[in-house]
Order: C-alpha cells, then sequence, then structure tokens
C-alpha cells in the first residue's frame, strides 16, 4: 500500500494526538511532523520546491493543533527544513546513519526556534520557561529521534513500491 505523504502528516497527528490523551503525558516526548518533514528533506534536498511545499503543509497541522501562535510552527519546520537541505547536500545521503543525528538537532534546533518566534508572533511578553527547558526539548529531541528509525523504514518501503 503506497501512501501519501500528506496522509502520512495527518496520520502521524492523529497517532501522537490519541497517544497524549490515552496517556495523559504532560511533555511532548516526539514531534512525528518534525521527524517526518527531516526525513522527507534528507532523502528529496535537491527538490527544492517540494521541500518548502511540504514543509509549510507540516507546520500549518501543527499550527492548528497548538496553542502557540499561529505560524510559529510553519515558519520554523520550513528553518528546519532549509537547515537539514543544506546539510545534506554537504553529508553523504546514502548512508542513513546520518539521519539520526539530524533528526536530533533538527527538534532541538526547532524547539528553540519556537521560543524564539512565539514573542515576536504574538506581539507579547516571552514564556517563561525555567530550568526545565532544555530537559524537555532533550527529551522530545531523543523521544523523535527514536520515532525517526520507523518512519525511516516506512518511507524507504512506500519508496521501493513507487520504483518497482
Amino acid at each position: 500500500m503506497i501512501m501519501n505523504k500528506s496522509i502520512l502528516a495527518l496520520g502521524l497527528v492523529f497517532l501522537k494526538f490519541a497517544l497524549t490523551s490515552l496517556w495523559s503525558m504532560p511533555l511532548n516526548i516526539f514531534d512525528p511532523l518534525l521527524a517526518a518533514v527531516i526525513i522527507y528533506t534528507f532523502f528529496h534536498s535537491l527538490d527544492t520546491k517540494d521541500v518548502v511545499a511540504y514543509a509549510l503543509f507540516c507546520g500549518f497541522v501543527a499550527d492548528i493543533f497548538s496553542l502557540n501562535s499561529f505560524g510559529a510552527y510553519m515558519i520554523s519546520y520550513l528553518a528546519c527544513a532549509f537547515s537539514v537541505s543544506l546539510f545534506s547536500r554537504i553529508v553523504y545521503r546514502q548512508n542513513w546513519l546520518f539521519l539520526f543525528p539530524l533528526v536530533f538537532l533538527g527538534v532541538f534546533l526547532n524547539g528553540h526556534f519556537i521560543l524564539i518566534l512565539e514573542p515576536i508572533l504574538s506581539r507579547g511578553a516571552s514564556p517563561h520557561y525555567g530550568g526545565l527547558f532544555l530537559l524537555r526539548i532533550l527529551a522530545e529531541s531523543l523521544g523523535t529521534t527514536l520515532l525517526a528509525y520507523p518512519l525511516y523504514l516506512f518511507s524507504k518501503r512506500c519508496a521501493s513500491q513507487l520504483i518497482a
């Protein structure tokens, strides 16, 4: 079964919603949309138009389901996609082991992008995260990195079905 990349993004959002509402976790321990954007950008970094469209779509979906200012995730996912695209042009893309540190750094940077963009977009004071901010970002980065392996296998399987 070949799955469209936009349906995958929506399915991942509902999976995250189901897991957080069933387990009622106070922390985000993974960001599946950002992992999908980073994996898609890693493999399609030369096709800039599709990468930008997919990053904006996933950011739009994340903005709809978040409590942050509208547009924060679209801008941060786009910035993450551009940085991953630049890095993946330098790195040997056939080696999939480079993907996991890239996902970790992408989620880590995305948390900081949101921290910077939130007061700018809301025209308000910066939210005070305290000392737990770094711990929360590290936990989310690690959880998303662990989630990236099944997403990588799934995207590789779908790509092989498209070729065959």
